[in-house]
This record gives C-alpha cells, sequence and structure tokens, in this order.
C-alpha cells in the first residue's frame, strides 16, 4: 500500500549521563507538528543499531498535537492518552515498531517524544534511528 515515510531521527549517537536527584526520566520531543491530517495509519520504527544500554528503559509516544498561527510558541499537545505508546529496554539490532490505525482520532497533527529512564551511576550510549510511515 503506498505511503510516504518521513525520518523523524537520523542514525546518531546520544549518551545519557547518571540521573541527578530527583530526575530519573528524561523526555526528549523527536519530532512535532507532523501533518497526519491526510492520514488514515501511521507506522513508526525506532531501531536501536548498537550501544551500551544498562538496562534503562524507553518509552516513545505518539501524541496529538494542535498547533495554532496565533500562538506559535506554544504547544498544545493531548497527552492524556497517547494515540501510540511502546515500552521497551532496547536491545541492539533490533526493530521496535508502533502503528496506529486512524479511527477518527488523530486530528490534524502528530508529536513523537522519547523518554528514558536514566541510568543511576555511568552512562547510557544509544545509537538510533526512526521513520514515521504516514498511509492515506
Amino acid at each position: 500500500m503506498p505511503g510516504t515515510t518521513i525520518r523523524i531521527l537520523s542514525k546518531r549517537t546520544d549518551t545519557f549521563v547518571a540521573a541527578s536527584a530527583g530526575t530519573p526520566t528524561l523526555t526528549i520531543v523527536l519530532a512535532c507538528n507532523i501533518d497526519v491530517s491526510q492520514c488514515r495509519d501511521l507506522s513508526l520504527a525506532v531501531r536501536f543499531h548498537d550501544g551500551t544500554l544498562n538496562s534503562n528503559g524507553l518509552t516513545v509516544n505518539i501524541y496529538k498535537e494542535g498547533p495554532t498561527p496565533q500562538d506559535p510558541a506554544t504547544d498544545f499537545i493531548y497527552t492524556t492518552t497517547p494515540l501510540g505508546t511502546s515500552a521497551f529496554t532496547p536491545s541492539a539490532g533490533q526493530l521496535y515498531p508502533i502503528r496506529v490505525v486512524n479511527t477518527t482520532s488523530f486530528g490534524g497533527f502528530v508529536r513523537i517524544e522519547a523518554t528514558i529512564t536514566l541510568p543511576a551511576t555511568g552512562q547510557t550510549t544509544l545509537a538510533w534511528s526512526a521513520d514515521l510511515t504516514m498511509k492515506t
């Protein structure tokens, strides 16, 4: 089935250091304001190429978003219930897919975030990438 694939995260290596008191997780916005108004199906592929993962967890969420030109500096995000979510402990050479089928709930835009559980000591290094395929 035809679709459009966009690169959400080019292959890159990120290093996360031990958590300081009170901040055991870190949330990263991977992409925002992605127009999905004409889509009926979204498939997000998150890949882990390699890294020293130290058994830390990662959660990837797809949220509804409603940007507006009247207030471009404000993020209007519906975070109560993600459209799609995947929680896992990354393993090198693995693919973690998230698929969302439109049940008239997309709205016009989506945002993709990753929340990483930081290590208690040392560091976590991830080599990762992600693509989003949108089908009309």
